[in-house]
Protein backbone atom coordinates (compact mmCIF):
# COMPACT_ATOMS: atom_id res chain seq x y z
CA UNK A 1 0.00 0.00 0.00
CA UNK A 2 1.51 3.35 -1.18
CA UNK A 3 1.21 6.62 1.12
CA UNK A 4 -1.89 8.17 -1.23
CA UNK A 5 -3.71 5.05 -1.31
CA UNK A 6 -3.04 5.14 2.78
CA UNK A 7 -4.19 8.68 2.61
CA UNK A 8 -7.06 8.23 1.06
CA UNK A 9 -8.45 5.04 2.16
CA UNK A 10 -7.86 7.32 5.74
CA UNK A 11 -9.76 10.38 3.64
CA UNK A 12 -12.57 7.98 2.99
CA UNK A 13 -12.61 6.33 6.49
CA UNK A 14 -13.12 10.07 7.39
CA UNK A 15 -15.72 10.93 5.21
CA UNK A 16 -17.91 8.07 5.72
CA UNK A 17 -17.47 9.04 9.99
CA UNK A 18 -18.13 12.38 9.24
CA UNK A 19 -21.69 11.42 7.38
CA UNK A 20 -22.60 9.47 10.28
CA UNK A 21 -21.63 12.31 12.78
CA UNK A 22 -23.54 14.71 10.39
CA UNK A 23 -26.57 12.18 10.56
CA UNK A 24 -26.59 11.81 14.27
CA UNK A 25 -26.08 15.55 14.41
CA UNK A 26 -29.59 16.11 12.13
CA UNK A 27 -31.32 13.35 14.58
CA UNK A 28 -30.14 15.37 18.18
CA UNK A 29 -31.54 18.78 16.42
CA UNK A 30 -34.76 17.49 15.44
CA UNK A 31 -35.03 16.01 19.45
CA UNK A 32 -34.42 18.96 20.63
CA UNK A 33 -36.83 20.75 18.50
CA UNK A 34 -39.40 18.02 19.62
CA UNK A 35 -38.32 18.52 23.28
CA UNK A 36 -38.70 22.61 22.97
CA UNK A 37 -41.96 22.37 21.14
CA UNK A 38 -43.60 20.57 23.95
CA UNK A 39 -41.96 22.30 26.83
CA UNK A 40 -44.00 25.07 25.06
CA UNK A 41 -46.94 23.02 24.89
CA UNK A 42 -46.56 22.05 28.81
CA UNK A 43 -45.92 25.90 29.49
CA UNK A 44 -48.81 27.50 27.98
CA UNK A 45 -50.83 25.03 29.17
CA UNK A 46 -49.69 25.58 33.32
CA UNK A 47 -50.01 29.23 32.40
CA UNK A 48 -53.84 29.44 31.53
CA UNK A 49 -55.95 30.71 33.93
CA UNK A 50 -57.86 27.25 34.80
CA UNK A 51 -55.58 26.46 37.59
CA UNK A 52 -58.48 27.11 39.44
CA UNK A 53 -60.82 23.77 37.74
CA UNK A 54 -57.61 21.72 37.40
CA UNK A 55 -57.00 18.80 39.96
CA UNK A 56 -53.57 19.66 41.76
CA UNK A 57 -51.57 16.75 40.32
CA UNK A 58 -52.07 17.64 36.53
CA UNK A 59 -49.93 20.80 37.29
CA UNK A 60 -47.31 19.23 38.93
CA UNK A 61 -47.29 16.07 36.20
CA UNK A 62 -46.89 19.04 34.06
CA UNK A 63 -44.15 20.61 35.99
CA UNK A 64 -42.13 17.67 36.75
CA UNK A 65 -42.50 16.91 32.70
CA UNK A 66 -41.17 20.21 31.97
CA UNK A 67 -38.28 19.75 35.02
CA UNK A 68 -37.66 15.96 33.21
CA UNK A 69 -37.73 17.87 29.59
CA UNK A 70 -34.93 20.68 30.46
CA UNK A 71 -32.60 17.99 31.98
CA UNK A 72 -32.60 16.12 28.50
CA UNK A 73 -32.64 19.35 26.59
CA UNK A 74 -29.60 19.99 27.94
CA UNK A 75 -27.87 16.18 27.82
CA UNK A 76 -29.49 16.85 23.34
CA UNK A 77 -27.47 20.50 23.42
CA UNK A 78 -24.60 18.43 25.15
CA UNK A 79 -24.56 15.91 22.53
CA UNK A 80 -25.09 18.09 19.71
CA UNK A 81 -22.02 20.37 20.94
CA UNK A 82 -19.76 17.03 21.20
CA UNK A 83 -21.07 15.79 17.76
CA UNK A 84 -20.35 19.68 15.90
CA UNK A 85 -16.58 19.93 17.43
CA UNK A 86 -16.37 16.27 16.38
CA UNK A 87 -17.56 17.37 12.46
CA UNK A 88 -15.17 20.39 12.91
CA UNK A 89 -12.44 17.87 13.93
CA UNK A 90 -12.75 15.71 11.19
CA UNK A 91 -13.11 18.31 8.52
CA UNK A 92 -9.42 19.80 9.62
CA UNK A 93 -8.14 16.21 9.01
CA UNK A 94 -9.73 15.84 6.00
CA UNK A 95 -8.50 19.33 4.60
CA UNK A 96 -4.62 17.95 6.30
CA UNK A 97 -4.79 14.44 4.47
CA UNK A 98 -6.24 16.43 1.31
CA UNK A 99 -2.98 19.03 1.50
CA UNK A 100 -0.51 16.12 1.90
CA UNK A 101 -2.01 14.01 -0.87
CA UNK A 102 -2.13 17.36 -3.21
CA UNK A 103 2.01 17.77 -2.46
CA UNK A 104 2.66 13.95 -3.05
CA UNK A 105 0.82 14.43 -6.14
CA UNK A 106 3.37 17.71 -7.12
CA UNK A 107 6.40 15.87 -5.54
CA UNK A 108 5.76 12.71 -7.69
CA UNK A 109 5.00 15.11 -11.01
CA UNK A 110 8.06 16.84 -9.83
CA UNK A 111 10.18 14.05 -9.49
CA UNK A 112 9.38 12.26 -12.69
CA UNK A 113 7.45 9.50 -11.20
CA UNK A 114 4.00 10.37 -12.61
CA UNK A 115 5.26 11.71 -16.19
CA UNK A 116 2.91 9.65 -18.00
CA UNK A 117 -1.22 9.76 -15.97
CA UNK A 118 -2.80 7.48 -18.73
CA UNK A 119 -0.89 5.19 -16.69
CA UNK A 120 -4.27 4.30 -14.88
CA UNK A 121 -5.36 0.75 -16.10
CA UNK A 122 -8.83 0.53 -17.29
CA UNK A 123 -9.11 -2.78 -14.83
CA UNK A 124 -8.64 -0.31 -11.71
CA UNK A 125 -11.64 2.35 -13.27
CA UNK A 126 -13.72 -0.75 -13.87
CA UNK A 127 -12.35 -1.95 -9.77
CA UNK A 128 -13.29 1.52 -8.18
CA UNK A 129 -17.28 1.59 -10.16
CA UNK A 130 -17.97 -2.17 -9.26
CA UNK A 131 -17.07 -1.26 -5.40
CA UNK A 132 -19.20 1.68 -5.74
CA UNK A 133 -22.33 0.37 -6.70
CA UNK A 134 -21.86 -2.61 -4.02
CA UNK A 135 -23.04 0.43 -1.84
CA UNK A 136 -24.69 2.51 -4.14
CA UNK A 137 -28.19 1.73 -2.77
CA UNK A 138 -27.22 1.34 1.29
CA UNK A 139 -24.92 4.49 1.30
CA UNK A 140 -26.04 7.02 -1.81
CA UNK A 141 -24.33 10.01 0.56
CA UNK A 142 -20.59 8.12 -0.56
CA UNK A 143 -21.85 6.56 -3.43
CA UNK A 144 -22.05 10.67 -4.33
CA UNK A 145 -18.58 11.06 -2.68
CA UNK A 146 -16.70 8.20 -4.54
CA UNK A 147 -18.15 9.41 -8.08
CA UNK A 148 -17.14 12.39 -7.56
CA UNK A 149 -13.58 11.28 -6.26
CA UNK A 150 -13.19 8.90 -9.47
CA UNK A 151 -14.39 12.12 -11.62
CA UNK A 152 -11.94 14.14 -10.16
CA UNK A 153 -8.98 11.41 -10.90
CA UNK A 154 -10.33 11.23 -14.55
CA UNK A 155 -9.92 14.65 -15.37
CA UNK A 156 -6.78 14.77 -13.96
CA UNK A 157 -5.72 11.79 -16.68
Amino acid sequence: MTIIEYLEKQESDLNNEKMQFQEDLELVLSKIKENEKFYELLKNEESQKFNDFSPRDVNAKNAEKMKEIEVALDQLENDRDILENRIESIEENLSTIASLIENNNKTSVDNGINNNPKDVSMEKIIHRLMNISSFAISDPARTHLELEKLIKDLKNI
